[in-house]
């Protein structure tokens, strides 16, 4: 915006050399300022977190630990980076299901197999929170 207005004001007339050094030096503070933007972005980028929200796939991760609770749950923790627990008061990366899913089961053989076999998974969860974890809908073994 800054430029547009320096340069109307240049084809106006006024003040010749000051338009012939102060446009070039508006144009080049503009791309050192887009350019150290774009660097901070893109430097910065690999050491975010993902931030996850519900009904988002995961980023792949290792299964940390795969639990039985009550008779009730099932429950796994994951070593995650993501950040999934911005809505309720759950740790990242940790994950339970009712034991009466029609897939319970399913999704219990599938966690222990990747457990077992040292696989990553990847979840879909949703912010239904009980024993400090995520409710689990969909499980991916993908590593």
């Amino acid at each position: 915006m800054y430029v547009e207005m320096f340069m109307l004001f240049c084809k106006r007339g006024a003040m010749k050399v000051l338009c012939l050094f102060g446009g070039s030096l508006l144009i080049s503070v503009g791309i050192i300022k887009f350019t150290i933007i774009a660097l901070v972005f893109f430097v910065s980028l690999p050491a975010m977190s993902a931030v996850i929200a519900e009904g988002g796939r995961t980023t792949p991760a290792k299964i940390t630990s795969v639990q039985i609770i009550q008779n009730n749950f099932f429950r796994i923790e994951t070593e995650t980076d993501d950040v999934t627990s911005a809505v309720c008061a759950s740790y990242n990366g940790i994950y339970w299901w009712p034991a009466t899913d029609a897939l319970s089961k399913e999704i219990y053989s599938a966690a222990l197999a990747a457990y077992a076999g040292g696989k990553k998974i990847s979840v879909v969860y949703a912010d239904e929170c009980n024993i400090y974890s995520k409710r689990l809908k969909d499980i991916f073994v993908v590593d």
